[in-house]
């Protein structure tokens, strides 16, 4: 970093009308850009003459070839006995290397948390495949090798696990191929009238079966107008949203499912009486990989991809996703879909075709 120090006797210096940027050309050889103009007389509203000590100020010069490069800028006043002005001195340093060194820095910074992320991911799928792929293969075993011993009643647990195990496989396969998707601008939306109350009573119907041990309630309202949307995907939101009520609530809670008509939007909320979600929180867990279980003392499983995607989907839909939650308490997420819509792709789609 270059510094040069540059006086300024008053005395000797006409500051009549002139830019403080003009009289530092003369002593550097370049012009400063951004800094205020000094008036005819010593009252003049600007901070290098108005403060006694002006420290680290950043600003810009330009060369003589046009080219720029950022300055930090730092003055004194002098005065005499009197208390009126009689110079000033100005220390100008290059900041060229500095600022070129933070970029990289920040660069670099940026290449480290994209290769976390990547090892995390490879990570989390490899423990998350393994997972259910240990349980079929564990209980297909224990059938081939035992099929005369078991009962009845053995084999029909062991078959139903290696159903859920199977079940769990092709989620988890679906949501990288959704993710993947989203990256590549492709996932697509089609919108097509839709009465909302049916999907609704069939993700509590399934979340049922698939959590017995919890309470499902249906708040949803009897009559609702049609809403414009991608049925299989407003599916996917809401047993993306059921199941981490389930993953983050003890047995034998209650979760509901409420729609309320807010203006021009149908609003859908799930509601769980779990642990709750702390405020710093709420942004961060639509965020792709985060996982609110790191905190838990039991790991619910999951890549960290499910809200996620239902941000990237309700976004798609013109609508808005987000939670609200008292720790120790509950969470409710919320979620909207406009009622009159024109059919349109994933946000992330659109980026896609504007860089095409």
């Amino acid at each position: 970093m270059k510094t040069i120090i540059v006086p300024i006797d008053f005395s000797n210096e006409s500051l009549n009308g002139l830019d403080l940027s003009l009289i530092l050309a003369n002593k550097t050889g370049a012009n400063i850009q951004l800094i205020h103009v000094i008036g005819k007389n010593e009252n003049s509203n600007n901070e290098l003459l108005e403060k006694e000590v002006v420290r680290n100020r950043e600003r810009t010069l330009v060369k003589k070839d046009g080219t720029t490069f950022p300055v930090e800028l730092s003055t004194s006043v002098l005065k005499d006995n009197g208390g009126k002005h009689i110079g000033l001195i100005a220390i100008v340093s290059d900041m060229t290397e500095h600022k070129k060194a933070a970029e990289e820095h920040r660069k670099m910074v940026e290449y480290q948390e994209l290769d976390r992320l990547k090892t995390n991911l490879l990570s989390t799928i490899s423990h998350e495949l393994r997972t259910p792929l240990a349980s079929i293969k564990g209980y297909a075993s224990l059938l081939l090798t035992y099929d005369r011993k078991l009962k009845k009643e053995q084999k029909l647990e062991s078959l139903e696990a290696i159903d859920r195990s199977t079940d769990r496989l092709t989620e988890l396969i679906e949501h990288l191929l959704d993710m993947s998707r989203l990256d590549a601008g492709l996932l697509k939306l089609t919108l097509v009238p839709m009465n909302p109350l049916e999907i609704v009573i069939a993700a509590i119907s399934e979340a049922k079966l698939r959590s017995p041990d919890f309470n499902f309630r249906n708040d949803a309202a009897v009559m609702m107008p049609e809403i414009m949307a991608d049925s299989k995907r407003l599916r996917q939101i809401l047993d993306n949203l059921l199941e981490n009520a389930v993953k983050y609530s003890p047995s034998g809670t209650t979760i509901t499912v409420e729609t309320q008509i807010k203006q021009e939007e149908l609003q859908i909320s799930v509601t769980d009486q779990g642990r709750g979600i702390a405020v710093e929180e709420y942004e961060k867990i639509f965020q792709r990989m985060y996982r609110i279980e790191q905190r838990l003392q039991k790991d619910p499983g999951g890549l960290g991809l499910g809200l996620s995607l239902c941000k990237a989907l309700v976004e798609g839909h013109g609508g808005r996703i987000w939670v609200e939650s008292v720790v120790g308490k509950g969470s409710t997420f919320y979620f909207t879909i406009p009622l009159k819509h024109e059919v349109k792709e994933t946000k992330d789609a659109e980026k896609k075709k504007a860089r095409v």
